[in-house]
């Protein structure tokens, strides 16, 4: 909005701006805060290109499995890479719910890369 000429406040609750894109340092050691997935590939490479930049030039994307560990007061749950492991985890959850997840992923303001 800034570089369309509109006057911009950003604000943040946190001390430093990134929401999820930020760290924590603590006693020494530094924790990536995230993000934790990477879904709008295109939004960062439309961003890089409005300054004339590729995101190949500043860091390089690796496949992680698990992708994710969830947390929970019971324990964890590791998130799988591949999509058919993933869809089993939603429906050892909920029966259904891997099919409404496909749903969701399929909608095209989610999954434009």
């Amino acid at each position: 909005m800034a570089k369309d000429g509109l006057e911009v406040t950003v604000l943040e609750k946190q001390p430093t701006p990134g929401g999820r894109a930020r760290q924590l340092k603590e006693d020494g050691f530094t924790f990536d805060m995230g993000p934790s997935w990477y879904w709008m590939r295109d939004v960062f490479e439309r961003y890089f290109a409005s300054f004339g930049k590729k995101v190949e030039d500043y860091y390089t994307l690796e496949r992680l499995d698990p992708s994710y560990r969830v947390y929970w007061e019971s324990g964890f749950t590791d998130v799988p890479a591949s999509y058919e492991a993933f869809r089993e985890v939603l429906e050892s959850w909920e029966p259904g719910a891997a099919k409404n997840w496909m749903l969701f992923w399929k909608k095209p303001h989610i999954n434009t890369g």
